[in-house]
Parts: structure tokens; C-alpha cells; sequence
């Protein structure tokens, strides 16, 4: 079954003055206060609708109760105590099945992985992609240059940099292998069609949160 969670992480939240927002693209590494947190500070957090890789997809509705509660607000994949990626094999996700960072448009992340598929009792290797795509809202990718840094659960690299009250992030997982070439969601496309008795699950793992630079005191 797929999963997709936010990491709760406690944090203090003592800000009483409004911030300006700043520009976090002048330095050389994100500088953050904290994060990853379920709730920016001062109140919010997302909602999720359909699943990732099925349909049309999952779709985050993101909320940001106090803007000025901080100076730049990021959002997108955590890495800090569980691994993302996505296993084919009723196994895992574990080792190549690991998400790693691909590329990057001004509103997308793309990560890739690869995992083994019963495909009518040969095993084939699927490719993996997961696409991040900030579908509404104000905001760009911009690099992490280290910090939050990547690790054995999987690579961050890029995040949305968001402003405003509210924002959306569509979740597209998709997969092909050598029979099936087309990218396609990977288990209605894919797995649906080519899974047998020995091969009755997928297993996804998804975490994100928010990160945040707060005002100097």
C-alpha cells in the first residue's frame, strides 16, 4: 500500500514581530532554523487528496496560517528518519528502490529510483520517477546546496521555496520497464498490468515537511 506522511518534529514558536521576507538565494546553503515540521510556524499544514501512483495522482493543499512568522518558508521531500522510495517486489523499499535526486525545473523536482517487477513470472527492472510539481501558488525550486542534506533515506537536493497563505504540490510517481516502455503512474499503469500471485504488492514511502528560516532577533 502506498504511504505518504508528514513528520511532526516539535519546535518552539516565539516569534511576535512581523518579518520581512528575505532572500535566501544569495547564500551558499539554505540557512534554516528548523524543520522538517508538519506545521510552519504559527499554524497550518497540508492536506492530501488521490494516491501517489495511481489515477491522477496524490495533490498536497497547503495552507500557511502566519507568513510572518518567518523570513523564507520551504517545502518538500524529508529524508531525516524514514527512506523514500518505492519497492515493486512486496519488499523493501530499500537500497536502488531509494529515491535519488534526478533534476529540477523553476516549478519541479524530479527524483529516480529502480526496482525488480514480476512481469508474468520474468523478473524485469523498472525505472522509477518521482515528479514533485508545484501545481498552484507562489514559489520556485530553488538548490539546498547541503542543508537539509541528502543521506541513506534518500536525496532532497532541491525544495519549493513558497510565500503566501496557500499553496498546492501535485505527487506523480511512474514507472516502465523493458516490456511496458511508456511512463505511466506505476501501479495503475504498470504494476496492475503485469503483477502476478508471487508479486501482490507495492510498497511506497513518502515523507515531507516544511523548513524555515525565522526573523534575526
Amino acid at each position: 500500500m502506498p504511504a505518504f506522511k508528514m513528520k511532526r518534529i516539535g519546535v518552539g514558536l516565539g516569534i511576535a514581530a512581523a518579518c520581512v521576507l528575505g532572500t535566501a538565494s544569495s547564500v551558499s546553503a539554505l540557512e534554516l532554523t528548523g524543520g522538517p515540521v508538519v506545521t510552519p510556524p504559527g499554524g497550518g499544514g497540508c492536506t492530501a487528496s488521490g494516491t501517489a501512483g495511481r489515477g491522477n495522482g496524490l495533490t498536497l493543499t497547503c495552507t500557511v496560517s502566519a507568513p510572518g512568522n518567518f523570513t523564507d518558508l520551504y517545502f518538500g521531500l524529508a529524508n531525516e528518519t524514514s527512506l523514500n522510495g518505492m519497492a515493486m517486489d512486496g519488499t523493501g523499499p530499500s537500497g536502488f528502490e531509494t529515491f535519488r535526486y534526478s533534476s529540477s525545473t523553476s516549478d519541479s523536482i524530479i527524483y529516480t529510483s529502480s526496482s525488480p517487477i514480476d512481469d508474468f513470472g520474468s523478473t524485469q527492472q523498472t525505472s522509477t520517477r518521482l515528479i514533485l510539481t508545484l501545481a498552484s501558488g507562489d514559489g520556485f525550486v530553488i538548490a539546498t546546496d547541503g542543508t537539509p542534506a541528502d543521506n541513506s533515506n534518500g536525496d532532497i537536493r532541491q525544495l519549493f521555496r513558497v510565500s503566501g497563505s496557500s499553496f498546492t504540490v501535485h505527487v506523480d510517481m511512474q514507472s516502465n520497464e523493458i516490456n511496458h516502455p511508456v511512463f505511466t503512474e506505476s501501479n495503475t499503469g504498470l504494476y496492475d498490468t503485469v503483477r502476478t500471485s508471487a508479486n501482490t504488492r507495492t510498497l511506497n514511502k513518502l515523507d515531507f515537511g516544511f523548513y524555515y528560516r525565522t526573523c534575526s532577533q
